[in-house]
Formats: C-alpha cells, sequence, structure tokens
C-alpha cells in the first residue's frame, strides 16, 4: 500500500468521524448501560506539542488532547466508510470549536457528597476488607524483603491477585482541540465537551484524569474537580 493511500485513508476516516454528528461520539464506544458497568466511559486529557520551539516560532502544534476509555471490546462495526480521494483535510470546511471563556467563580464548587450510610456500608463490606489486608500484605513484603523483593510492583501485585477477567479496553482518540492546553479557556472548555459526550451516551458522570501540569492550574484546573459539570 502506497504512502498516498495511507493518507487517503486516514482522511476518510478523519470526515467520517466528524461528519457524524455535533458532538463527535468516536466508533465503538457504546452507549451506557445501568446493567453493565464495563459500558462506563472514562477519560484522559494531556496537552500534545509538535515541534514545541522553533526559532522562527513557526510550525508549532500546542494543542488538547482527550481520549475516551471504555473497558469493554469495541462491538463489530460493518458500516463502510466513504471513501475520499483527497489526502488532507480542507479546514475551511470545518468549524473551528470555539472555547468557553472562563470566569473565575467567587467560591470554589463543591462535589455533591456521597451519602455517609453508603460510604460505611462499603467500608464493612468483604471486599473492602480483603483490600486492606493485600496492601497490608504488599507493604510488609515489600519492606521486609528489601532489594531482594521478588513482588512486583503495586499495580503488577494487584493484577496477579484479579479473579476478574476483564475484555480488553476500548480506546478512542477525540479531534484535538486547536488551543495553548494551558489557557484556563481551554482547560474550562474541554470538561464542557466531555460533558457533552457523556450526555449523548446516557452516563450521568465522566472521570477526567488531567496532566499534572494542568491540574496544577490553580485558579481553574482545581476548581474543576467535580464530576459532573452542567452545561451553559
Amino acid at each position: 500500500m502506497s504512502y498516498d493511500e495511507v493518507r487517503r485513508f486516514l482522511t476518510s476516516v478523519a470526515k467520517d468521524e466528524l461528519s457524524s454528528s455535533e458532538v463527535c461520539i468516536p466508533r465503538g464506544i457504546r452507549s451506557f448501560d445501568d446493567s453493565d458497568l464495563t459500558t462506563i466511559v472514562d477519560s484522559a486529557i494531556d496537552n500534545f506539542d509538535q515541534n514545541e520551539d522553533t526559532l522562527d516560532g513557526k510550525s508549532l502544534t500546542h494543542s488538547m488532547a482527550i481520549v475516551l476509555y471504555q473497558r469493554t471490546a469495541a462491538p463489530e462495526d460493518i458500516k463502510g466508510i466513504p471513501r475520499t480521494s483527497s489526502k488532507a483535510l480542507d479546514a475551511s470546511e470545518y468549524e473551528e470549536l470555539s472555547l468557553k471563556r472562563y470566569a473565575k467563580p467567587h467560591s470554589r464548587p463543591v462535589p455533591r457528597g456521597l451519602d455517609s450510610s453508603s460510604v460505611l456500608e462499603v467500608k464493612k463490606g468483604d471486599t473492602y476488607m480483603r483490600s486492606v489486608l493485600s496492601d497490608l500484605f504488599w507493604q510488609l513484603t515489600r519492606m521486609v524483603m528489601g532489594e531482594a523483593c521478588s513482588v512486583p510492583a503495586w499495580s503488577g501485585f494487584n493484577s496477579v491477585l484479579c479473579e476478574t477477567n476483564l475484555p480488553v479496553a476500548t480506546i478512542r482518540y477525540l479531534p484535538f482541540i486547536h488551543a495553548p492546553p494551558s489557557e484556563f479557556s481551554t482547560i474550562f472548555t474541554t470538561p464542557l465537551k466531555l460533558v457533552a459526550i457523556a450526555d449523548r451516551l446516557g452516563q450521568s458522570h465522566i472521570l477526567v484524569t488531567a496532566d499534572l501540569a494542568i491540574w496544577l492550574n490553580r485558579s481553574c484546573g482545581r476548581n474543576l474537580t467535580y464530576l459532573r459539570a452542567k452545561l451553559p
């Protein structure tokens, strides 16, 4: 397959995704089902820097990248993608996402709290106690054995003990937000876009994992710790 044909294929896929609806839902992401927790969609955001710095300041790309995760295998999609002859997108055919202007609130938003009784029930459950004992065993083993320890790191240790067979997760990328990721308005617009996706999928909350540099924008990032945003 030639390089030009690969470019045409990627352009065809991009056009198909962008023409789906106002709210871009990538193929393979299923709608939320209350009876199936593997349909929950999480997200991660990070800065994307192509040619971070050049002598003349040209040919730079500083954008916000967004990824969706769903802990279930993507359904088989037999729908064909219309083929295009062009090898690149025409930017004039698509409207750039307008940023929502950020205005610092007078008081910091507080996430809705959990019912104290439900928290107590979780702490009384067998699953919670097994997790506490497992963590205690891991910590003691690593501490006692020291440098000769053959016990894997925390995530590897728990993956060995896990008895649940989960399907391969579905990972899908969203179009970049072409704005500096460190700007408050960019950080503010991104979760609003993700909330719109969650609404379309029928999911009342969405968990957003942010890059540390974005999170440390105290004036804006820490005010976005709520799991549910209300669209204007």
